[in-house]
């Protein structure tokens, strides 16, 4: 009688750590959850608050070693090199979209060692202007565990986390950004 009498006494006491492990766990989540939603913005907004990428009037980043660059004239994208191209609006715009709409995950300040995270060498360097203002993003490694990747402006010594399909976005050549011409018969 005296051993079960232990043994449940033991047992309880494995609930209730249970139970309190459990809430503490619960809070922390939450706690984790509410604070990354709270520091949800675009990069940009650090940068320009009132950009949105109907104001982007020139584009430039790399595709397989080749700049690609890119102005708007008049609503229309078009090549600084041959301006008689005919160019995909619609693949350009949702590039520009996708840069401009990129929202930080977090932040990580005072970075010394840029290799790290792939900023040493970037991956990418897409440049953007709006109004005369000439924004320089530095893409780096994707995190392999989370798809996050991380970016820096061009000065600035933050790295910002990222969740964004820029990737994905600037898999374009200018081979690829120019409409085929259609054959009359």
């Amino acid at each position: 009688m005296e051993k079960q009498k232990k043994q449940l006494i033991l047992m309880l006491l494995l609930l209730v750590l249970l139970v309190v492990g459990y809430v503490v766990l619960k809070r922390n989540n939450d706690l984790q959850d509410s604070s990354v939603t709270e520091t949800a913005e675009r990069l940009f907004d650090r940068f320009d608050s009132s950009m949105d990428s109907s104001q982007v009037t020139e584009l430039s980043y790399y595709y397989d070693g080749e700049l690609c660059s890119l102005i708007k004239e008049d609503e229309t994208w078009i090549t600084k090199e041959d301006q008689n191209l005919t160019l995909k609006q619609s693949t350009i715009n949702t590039m520009v979209s996708s840069l401009v709409a990129t929202t930080i995950v977090s932040e990580l300040e005072n970075v010394t060692d840029l290799s790290e995270y792939g900023l040493s060498e970037p991956v990418n360097i897409i440049t953007i202007k709006v109004a005369g203002t000439e924004y320089v993003v530095n893409v780096g490694n994707s995190n392999e565990l989370t798809s996050y990747l991380y970016m820096q402006m061009a000065g600035s010594d933050t790295v910002y986390v990222v969740s964004s399909g820029i990737t994905n976005s600037f898999q374009y050549g200018m081979d690829d950004l120019v409409e085929a011409e259609e054959t009359v018969e």
